[in-house]
């Protein structure tokens, strides 16, 4: 199936910046996220096929609003040793790799 890349997605370029302690802002990050996606006829995995699994895209949806918050990650260095890195997901850079029948197959972001 021929896939296409949607986005950045303007309407989340003004995101407040998450730091994981309000409930509220988490929830409505992620519900402006669900209705950029919706307008841009994004469709979660089955949608398209009439099997839709979870029709609010929650699982995507939290996982990509969560993985916005700064957090730490472990890498290793040019010579190998472990180093501990500060890490967000730019949800200003968004974009949604989707198939034929507009499914997400897959995320594309940048990292800070």
């Amino acid at each position: 199936m021929p896939s296409r890349v949607i986005g950045p997605f303007p309407e989340l370029s003004n995101l407040k910046q998450l730091d994981g302690t309000d409930q509220g802002e988490l929830l409505d990050c992620m519900s402006a996220v669900h209705d950029a996606l919706e307008a841009n006829d994004c469709q979660c995995n089955g949608h398209g096929a009439g099997n839709e699994r979870d029709p609010q895209w929650g699982a995507d949806i939290s996982e990509l609003v969560h993985r916005s918050i700064p957090h730490e990650i472990t890498g290793r260095d040019r010579e190998g040793k472990s180093v501990k890195s500060t890490v967000k997901v730019k949800l200003d850079t968004l974009k949604a790799v989707v198939d034929s029948a507009h499914e997400i197959c897959a995320w594309i972001y940048e990292e800070s």
